[in-house]
């Protein structure tokens, strides 16, 4: 029974019904304390919490955000070498720092939340993709050029690990553009259509913006 409610909360989930989603998470742990329910629990509360956001609904938020991050870290309790927990808890964190943008604090746990994900697993590219992202908030935060380094440093360290990350290449080029380095942006742009895809439209749109 506990399986059957948990399925029908990941098939509700994938269709974008967070609500209805939560309940039978909901139900399956009340039948089943799983660390796995509990996990997909967890980021499904903040998606809710999220779009409710977007719709000024008048819910307590916080209560809403701090109960998901109690249901990731009971998830965590129960497998602390799961990478993919650990990978959660930051998208939950990075969820919350878009609820409340002033609060900094959400990016420095969802970088340590990383971090401890890639300790876990050093060859998974879309970390230091991930954290790329989260040091150039930082430098947009704190205008100090240090996170500059730091952002570009890591989404080199993800095309280290895969050389034809599409996604990567194309995030450095977003970055470059951003710190004001339009040619070495260029570089990286057309090194996809010269090498992953001739053909990728927004690639091409990229690099005309980038030109013009």
């Amino acid at each position: 029974a506990a399986d059957l409610r948990y399925s029908q909360a990941e098939k509700l989930a994938k269709v974008g019904d967070y609500q209805t989603s939560v309940q039978k998470f909901d139900q399956a742990i009340k039948l089943h304390k799983s660390h796995v329910y509990l996990n997909a629990y967890a980021l499904n509360l903040a998606n809710l919490a999220v779009l409710a956001s977007y719709q000024s609904e008048e819910t307590n938020l916080k209560e809403f955000v701090d109960f998901s991050l109690e249901q990731i870290n009971s998830a965590i309790a129960g497998s602390s070498k799961n990478v993919n927990y650990w990978k959660n808890k930051s998208k939950i964190e990075y969820l919350l720092y878009q609820l409340d943008t002033t609060n900094s604090k959400y990016i420095d746990d969802s970088i340590d939340s990383l971090k401890k994900a890639q300790e876990l697993s050093p060859t998974d590219p879309k970390i230091p993709h991930s954290l790329s992202i989260f040091y150039s908030i930082y430098y947009d935060l704190s205008k100090d050029s240090d996170y500059i380094d730091k952002s570009i440093n890591s989404i080199d360290q993800a095309i280290k690990l895969k050389s034809n990350y599409r996604d990567a290449y194309f995030l450095k080029a977003q970055l470059l553009e951003k710190f004001g380095q339009k040619e070495e942006a260029k570089k990286s742009v057309q090194y996809i259509l010269d090498n992953i895809n001739p053909n990728d439209k927004e690639a091409w749109e990229l690099l005309n913006s980038l030109n013009n």
